[in-house]
């Protein structure tokens, strides 16, 4: 697990961490914390742009169903709540790993 907490628009370079093919190739999923579904979708069109797809978005933009809704229908992520629903979060991202299976989850949440 490697958190990047500047942002992908930052100074401190993490698209270029993320333009290096070793860690490209390290990567078995992509969590993005972001404030809208607005922001959620650039940061999905910023990430594609250097190879990765997005897994899952979570931070304020899955608040509420209406974002959670638009994230699942728009962009076809995971949207969880990972403070309010730290459980079922936690076990669709386990899930996308291939570490557990479950049918409780769909795309979008529970």
């Amino acid at each position: 697990v490697t958190e990047l907490g500047d942002g992908l628009l930052g100074a401190y370079g993490v698209m270029d961490v993320l333009r290096d093919a070793s860690i490209r190739s390290a990567t078995v999923a992509v969590v993005l914390a972001a404030p809208d579904p607005v922001a959620a979708w650039g940061g999905a069109q910023l990430l594609k742009e250097v190879g990765y797809p997005l897994t899952a978005v979570v931070g304020p933009a899955t608040d509420n169903d209406a974002g959670r809704r638009v994230l699942v229908d728009r962009m076809g992520v995971l949207a969880l709540n990972a403070m309010t629903d730290a459980d079922a979060y936690g076990a669709a991202i386990l899930a996308h790993l291939g570490l557990v299976k479950t049918t409780r989850l769909a795309a979008g949440g529970a």
